[in-house]
């Protein structure tokens, strides 16, 4: 009887046990690069006013760049008086440090693109520019920085600048300057000193994060360059395979999705009516093959993103949200739902933000799209195209110059 009594006695010792599962969220679309959180506990139906808002930091400039959060620390990028500041808060909204990393994009849809990547004690961004920097998440003092264009003859993307949000694997920091023999490239995390070129992959960058993944004893990154979804060793930067359908043939080139990879299949999708589709990978040697088995006009993805839940994958398709089946393709729903956004996926739920400032929970079911909850957060307008992030069951939404934290927990 001794032994069933020992977990109520450690609650009680301990204080209680939260019924939240928490996780850090430390880089674009969360841990995994797959826009899915394992929290648990979390709400399944918000009051009717939205869920508690606990604090909006206000400051963060312009910016569709997400928050990246560790522990009890929250990093953001903004731009300001025309430069990259990269910002650290506590979660009281307390700056405890501020940064700059060069020059800001000030074109077309001024404001930060990349997510902060936060790996052990470091910070890694990059800029509109091409300016990868790294900094220490304590101080914020930069530890090292590499100019893309200069080190590898990266051409800056004309008409949105660079977008992409660094990968860190392993002791690499792997990203695309999209230069000569440099489509990707992988630096030292540590010095910034670089350790392999893709040297015969020379495709120019598009605005796509790349996703890691092991295939056949392979660890590859995949990304969507200007031309094709393309993959490299992590090893040594060699070229493994490419499949362009879901790369949109246009200038400029607007591919951005991370790809979906599961059980040797690879889905990629664009915008602009593009679509894409999805292709099984096979080894052959020191390389690859891709062979598509579907393609759809069902899921052209602009900058919202997609994920896969339970053999489905859903997303927003220009602007309605669809759901598709993994293995075939085969159309599940198309719904308007809030319209055009962003997605990400919690405890069982579709988070869906509408880029008009619209937060909406969605069933994750493959037979329709139904809206359980929704809200407008305080500054909602255009241009609201940060994804939104979950970690310790808080929900982190941000519009160019505030970030609103809600409480998302159930009590």
């Amino acid at each position: 009887m001794k032994h069933f009594l020992l977990f109520p006695l450690l609650v009680v010792l301990l204080g209680g046990v939260s019924a939240v599962s928490a996780e850090d969220w430390p880089q674009w679309h969360g841990p995994r690069r797959d826009a899915k959180s394992s929290e648990t506990g979390l709400l399944k139906v918000w009051p009717e006013e939205g869920p508690k808002l606990l604090l909006t930091i206000n400051g963060l400039g312009r910016g569709f760049s997400s928050p990246a959060i560790v522990g009890d620390r929250i990093y953001a990028t903004g731009l300001i008086d025309e430069e990259q500041h990269i910002f650290c808060f506590d979660m009281e909204g307390n700056k405890k440090w501020e940064a700059t990393n060069g020059p800001g994009w000030v074109k077309n849809f001024s404001g930060t693109r990349s997510t902060p990547t936060v790996d052990g004690d470091t910070l890694y961004t990059f800029s509109g520019f091409g300016r990868v920097a790294a900094f220490d998440i304590r101080s914020g003092e930069e530890l090292w920085h590499v100019d893309s264009v200069e080190q590898f003859g990266g051409v800056v993307p004309e008409h949105h600048g660079y977008t992409e949000s660094v990968v860190v694997d392993g002791n690499h920091v792997i990203y695309m300057p999209g230069g000569p023999d440099a489509c990707f490239a992988a630096l030292d995390k540590k010095t910034g000193e670089t350790v392999w070129t893709s040297r015969g992959v020379s495709d120019r960058a598009s605005h796509a994060s790349a996703a890691v993944f092991t295939h056949d004893g392979i660890r590859q990154v995949a990304s969507m360059t200007a031309k094709s979804l393309v993959a490299v060793s992590v090893e040594d930067g060699r070229f493994l395979w490419k499949y362009d359908r879901p790369a949109m043939q246009s200038d400029p080139p607007q591919n951005m999705m991370i790809p979906i990879y599961l059980d040797g299949v690879v889905f990629a999708a664009s915008g602009n009516q593009w679509g894409g589709g999805a292709a099984r990978l096979k080894r052959e040697g020191a390389t690859m093959t891709a062979t598509q088995i579907w393609e759809t006009l069902d899921m052209s993805n602009f900058h919202g993103g997609c994920l896969l839940a339970d053999g489905y994958i859903y997303g927003n398709h220009e602007y309605s949200w669809n759901c598709l089946d993994f293995e075939t393709g085969k159309l599940m729903y198309s719904e308007k739902g809030i319209g055009n956004g962003s997605i990400m996926y919690a405890d069982g739920m579709l988070y869906c933000l509408g880029e008009k400032g619209e937060m909406a929970l969605v069933e994750t079911n493959p037979k329709e799209h139904r809206v359980v909850s929704s809200f407008l957060i305080p500054d909602a307008g255009p241009e609201t195209w940060a994804h939104p992030a979950i970690s310790s069951g808080k929900l982190f939404i941000r519009r160019h110059d505030n970030l609103h934290i809600y409480d998302v927990r159930q009590n």
